[in-house]
């Protein structure tokens, strides 16, 4: 399954779904339980892209990361966390 931040769970086939169907990376196929909805799930091809923008974004944060002491690292996350905690307490849709 595709998660929610790839805009790909929305109902009715959004453009993300039927340009990654086009190109061979994902495959759907009718939700029998639920006739409003279809499954959607990576291909071979989907799956091997998948894998090489993941290693390549991983490279790429190493790469950018380099240079950022361990100490500067933490201190941003624990920053971070703090904000999240008050933004969190909000409800998003």
């Amino acid at each position: 399954m595709l998660h929610a931040d790839q805009h790909a769970t929305r109902p009715g086939g959004s453009p993300p779904h039927l340009s990654r169907q086009r190109a061979g990376y994902v495959e759907r196929e009718a939700n029998t339980g639920d006739a409003r909805s279809r499954f959607v799930q990576l291909t071979e091809e989907g799956l091997s892209v998948t894998g090489r923008a993941m290693a390549a974004s991983r490279v790429a944060h190493e790469e950018i990361m380099a240079g950022v002491p361990p100490e500067d690292v933490r201190d941003a996350a624990d920053a971070l966390r703090d904000i999240v905690l008050v933004v969190g307490r909000r409800r998003f849709r």
